[in-house]
């Protein structure tokens, strides 16, 4: 009974761990894109309600112009845009990506659209790193335990 259980949660594990490497291996490869400068068109702070606390988002908007052609981008890092526990925390992103303001535009030389504005900014990388090692060392456990015959079952 552990096996199945242990199986289902090395396939959370492989997913997480896979997100974590795209996440990783975008925000490597996103330094060496070229740069342009954009203008942030919009910045919210948006909360969502969890069970016991709050997640403060950063929502942006910027456009940028690469070769002629007006882009439009949401995107702090690689993983998307940065989540804080505490609007207090999200207060100095937003200042520094205020409606108004110019900002560096990172962009993929192969698909202009996309485009980010930190590539240092791996977002949830370290969270989807932890799920899977934390997942993974979870199954291979009640596999161990359900093989070695410790657990009734």
């Amino acid at each position: 009974m552990l096996t199945g259980f242990g199986l289902i949660c090395l396939l959370i594990a492989a997913v997480a761990a896979w997100l974590a490497h795209v996440t990783r291996a975008e925000a490597r490869a996103s330094r060496q894109w070229p740069t342009t400068q954009g203008v942030i068109t919009r910045c919210d702070v948006t909360v969502r309600e969890l069970d016991s606390s709050n997640e403060h988002k950063l929502e942006v908007a910027y456009t940028y112009t690469v070769d002629g052609a007006t882009h439009d981008g949401d995107r702090v890092g690689p993983g998307g845009s940065p989540t804080f526990s505490t609007a207090e925390l999200a207060r100095p992103a937003a200042q520094k990506y205020a409606t108004g303001t110019t900002v560096t535009v990172w962009y993929d030389p192969q698909e202009p659209a996309t485009s980010l504005l930190d590539p240092n900014e791996e977002g949830p990388y370290a969270a989807r790193a932890g799920i899977a090692i934390v997942v993974g060392a979870l199954g291979l456990l009640a596999i161990l335990l359900d093989l070695s015959g410790c657990v009734p079952g």
